[in-house]
């Protein structure tokens, strides 16, 4: 990871040193590859979002994409609980907190 740093660190001096140098003919076309590196990272997470997008939607229309942001309890999902059980896992989490259930 140090290497790719010093790496990344030199290839922005040298381009810096050559707009430096290009920008005495067109300071237009110099800054706009200084504003292409600044954007590069922001573009590759851009793209990265819409490829899990696309996938996510194509997984979707296929009826093969799986929600996993469902909570557990015990391994039981919140959703599948009944209000009892819901009530009785509420009355232990406070009770490991030391707070009485009719709070």
């Amino acid at each position: 990871m140090r290497d790719a740093r010093a790496a990344h660190g030199k290839s922005t001096t040298a381009l810096v040193a050559q707009v430096n140098v290009h920008s005495r003919k067109d300071w237009r076309a110099a800054m706009s590859l200084l504003e292409f590196r600044a954007t590069a990272q922001r573009r590759a997470a851009d793209n990265a979002r819409a490829y899990w997008d696309a996938k996510v939607a194509k997984q979707r229309a296929t009826g093969t994409f799986v929600e996993r942001t469902d909570v557990t309890t015990g391994g039981k999902p919140l959703g599948k609980m009944s209000d009892d059980e819901l009530r009785a896992e509420r009355a232990a989490l406070l009770a490991e907190l030391g707070r009485d259930a009719g709070e």
